[in-house]
This record gives C-alpha cells, sequence and structure tokens, in this order.
C-alpha cells in the first residue's frame, strides 16, 4: 500500500469514511445530475427525463494511497423507445415534451418504420 500525500495532515478516518461512503455518494450524484440536467436546461426534471436517457459505465479502483477512485463515462441520449435518429424531434421549451412511447396501433413514428406497440 502507498503512503498519504501529506503524512501531517492525513486524517485517517476520514480515509476509512471516505470509502465507507463512496457508493453512497455515486448513487448521490447519479440522483442530483438529472436535477442539475433539468435545471440547466429550464426544464422541469420529469420533463428532461421524457427526453433524455442518462446512462453510465463507472469502474471503482483503489488507488496505492487507498483511496476509493471512480472513473465514470457518462452518457446522454434521446428517450425514443427505438434509438433511432429519425424519432427525435428538436424540443421546444415550455412546450409539451414528445412522447417516446408511442400509442398502440397508431402510424409509424418519426420516420424509421417501425411500428407502434412494439
Amino acid at each position: 500500500m502507498g503512503e498519504p500525500l501529506c503524512i501531517r495532515c492525513y486524517q485517517a478516518g476520514a480515509q476509512v469514511l471516505w470509502n465507507a461512503l463512496a457508493g453512497r455518494l455515486w448513487s448521490r450524484t447519479t440522483i442530483y445530475l438529472s436535477r442539475a440536467l433539468a435545471q440547466l436546461a429550464g426544464l422541469p426534471e420529469a420533463e428532461l427525463r421524457a427526453l433524455v436517457r442518462i446512462s453510465f459505465a463507472k469502474v471503482a479502483e483503489y488507488q496505492r494511497r487507498g483511496a476509493v477512485h471512480f472513473h465514470a463515462i457518462i452518457r446522454l441520449d434521446a428517450a425514443t423507445t427505438c434509438g433511432c435518429p429519425a424519432c427525435v424531434a428538436p424540443h421546444q421549451p415550455g412546450s409539451p415534451p414528445t412522447s417516446s412511447r408511442p400509442l398502440s396501433g397508431g402510424p409509424p413514428h418519426g420516420g424509421c418504420g417501425l411500428p407502434d406497440g412494439r
């Protein structure tokens, strides 16, 4: 195991607490991510979720000094059922979001040719 960056100011108890709570801190990050994005976009959070799908991959590792460290890739995609670019309509703030879940029995959506009610 490695050594702290500064042996005089290293707090072992804080390091143990950080490692123990790292998973919960990541969970909070994912919760507040959609809230922060909605605020930046000027939309209510529910409307943002109807428009954007947030996905991520993360890896947690111990650094040589013993601290938990995360690497994450966060991806934002249009929240469509089929995922095709033709089904993504531009959104005007203040207007209701375009539904990403088409009604069963309706005509093909967005130009991709997939039938509704998949």
